[in-house]
């Protein structure tokens, strides 16, 4: 939606659906990593709550170079902040 809204496309209405879980995992995993680190969560811990999720919010099959493009911004991020 934000998408065509940007290009000036007509924004199509949307119906959301309850009890779809999502996940971005390139922000997930680090925050999630350094608790794992500290001892305040554990591996399986984190591995079954995100066992289930319904949608990545980047990666997909149907799109690699979305998913190529958000590992490429990440990495010039780290360095960057480094």
């Amino acid at each position: 939606m934000l998408f065509s809204d940007q290009l000036g496309d007509p924004v199509r209405v949307q119906r959301s659906h309850s009890g779809v879980r999502w996940i971005r995992l390139i922000t997930d995993v680090p925050p999630a990593a350094l608790e794992i680190l500290k001892g305040r969560q554990g591996w399986w811990a984190y591995l079954r709550s995100i066992y289930d999720i319904d949608v990545e919010s980047v990666f997909s099959r149907e799109d690699l170079l979305l998913g190529i493009a958000e590992l490429v911004l990440f990495t010039y991020q780290v360095i960057r902040h480094a």
